[in-house]
């Protein structure tokens, strides 16, 4: 029984689990549920991203706390709430919005403030794949989510918690390239460490071929850091940014607002920003109407793998493109800039993760490799060495357990393939007086009237243009309609 003693303590544990997988009593109903959970969740999103862009938001909410109840091990409730809580702002349901959006940023806090995302990534990418980790998310929802709840207590007419968390949104902005700069560090050690390990669990056998390496080369070659518009390097979204100036700059803080807009116009060039940029510091005396319109859907991400080579990461899906729904949009007459192209938000953040996530998905690779060849080769060895029946026994488990681990090392090859879906591809913004009737057309054909009225009572909430008010009216345009939110400010 001397081949006991050359079984590390991690492959004899492999090997019951394999064991366990494999016997019918207990394998039939635990990868029949694991399935049907992986379906389950594939389903949900697939029919809340339906019911959100064809302007079904009951059954989107309904979908989404769903599957926050459902999720014993929380897993993706940070992702469903975030999802749910942009979805209950589209209802005009600010309340819920703030509810769900609160925890999620909770969640965001704790784990972007240290450059704690890392964890378990590597491990993860190693021994299965990252989708067995509770979701982490991304610094541009993390940024979002503040931002939505600005908007929620704006909308509610608590401007004081407004401003806390438009304060909080522009300090997320800037402290991103600090924190992906930790997070690459900590990943490299962890993935250098992996690779040690994974070499002495090899048992100092051969060392991955010379072939393997350079078909995952030419695999990795093909998925690139992706083009990048000029400006979006520094993860910045202009939207949030010009959000935040013509926020502070209803409430009298000038410098403030003179920031933020500085910031938007450095990126977008667009007229609009610098027109109120240029008017910070003069006298405000006609009400205005700003028009900002969210177009399409945001990119998402896709597998690319190659079971064979027990390879697989996520990649932006159209080169990071996007959908748009429209092309062109006009107030009265006058084509509307483009304000951000969020797309361009996601495909900085996603360049600056890549190396870290090509480098985790090959070092997953050679670890899944090295740790096959190892069992293969012990086979080998102690067929060779022994000539007794327990020999014969062990090495015939050993072929049969490097071949179960073949086996369970591709179907375990997956990329971690959650991100939101709720979010704009590009952003245009317009103004007129709030006086003014307005006409606004997309792709030549009209889409929506914009008729002031004057109001009695200021509320941020009556849904009403006030030509007696500044506004700030909010359009996103959907697969099915669109979803109007307007905020009056004094």
């Amino acid at each position: 029984m001397n081949w006991l003693k050359g079984c590390s303590l991690s492959v004899c544990a492999l090997m019951l689990i394999v064991g366990c997988a494999n016997n019918p009593s207990h394998s039939g109903s635990f990868g029949s549920s694991k399935a049907k959970k992986v379906k389950k969740i594939e389903d949900g999103f697939n029919k809340f991203e339906q019911a959100y862009y064809n302007k079904d938001f009951k059954s989107a909410h309904e979908i989404s706390q769903n599957l926050i109840e459902t999720d014993k091990h929380q897993h993706d409730a940070l992702l469903w709430k975030l999802q749910s809580g942009v979805n209950a702002f589209e209802m005009n349901d600010y309340k819920q919005s703030i509810t769900n959006l609160e925890d999620v940023n909770t969640s965001f806090d704790n784990k972007f403030k240290d450059g704690t995302t890392v964890g378990g990534k590597v491990l993860a990418s190693t021994v299965g794949n990252e989708k067995n980790i509770p979701y982490k998310g991304n610094v541009y929802e993390w940024v979002l989510a503040n931002y939505y709840l600005a908007l929620d207590y704006a909308f509610l007419n608590d401007i004081d918690k407004a401003r806390v968390f438009f304060n909080q949104t522009a300090e997320r902005q800037r402290r991103a390239k600090d924190y992906f700069a930790k997070e690459i560090a900590q990943e490299q050690e962890d993935i250098k460490k992996q690779e040690k390990e994974a070499k002495s669990k090899s048992k100092g056998k051969k060392e991955v071929s010379a072939q393997f390496l350079g078909s995952l080369n030419n695999l990795t070659n093909k998925y690139k850091s992706l083009e990048l518009m000029k400006g979006y390097e520094n993860f910045s979204n202009p939207l949030v940014n010009y959000v935040s100036g013509i926020f502070y700059l209803l409430n009298n803080d000038k410098d403030k607002a003179e920031g933020y807009l500085k910031e938007a116009f450095a990126i977008s060039h667009a007229k609009v920003v610098g027109e109120d940029l240029a008017g910070v510091n003069k006298a405000r005396n006609v009400k205005t109407t700003w028009v900002i319109v969210e177009d399409g859907e945001q990119p998402l991400l896709e597998e690319v793998a190659d079971k064979d080579l027990y390879f697989a990461m996520p990649y932006l899906k159209d080169e990071g493109n996007g959908t748009d729904f429209k092309q062109k949009y006009s107030l009265n007459g006058k084509d509307l800039e483009v304000l951000s192209n969020f797309n361009e938000v996601i495909k900085a953040e996603f360049n600056h993760k890549l190396p870290s996530i090509t480098a985790r998905a090959v070092s997953a690779a050679v670890t899944k490799n090295l740790l096959s060849r190892g069992v293969e080769e012990a086979g080998k060895v102690t067929e060779a060495a022994s000539g007794s029946a327990a020999g014969q026994m062990a090495s015939m488990g050993l072929k049969m357990f490097g071949k179960a681990m073949k086996m369970v090392n591709a179907h375990t090859t997956q990329a971690d393939t959650r991100s939101s879906s709720v979010f704009p591809n590009k952003i245009y913004a317009a103004k007129l007086k709030a006086s003014e009737l307005g006409v606004l057309n997309a792709d030549g054909m009209k889409l929506l009237d914009l008729n002031p009225t004057k109001c009695e009572k200021t509320d941020a909430q009556n849904g009403k243009i006030c030509s007696n008010t500044n506004n700030i009216v909010f359009i996103r345009t959907l697969k099915t309609g669109t979803s109007v939110s307007i905020l009056n400010l004094k």
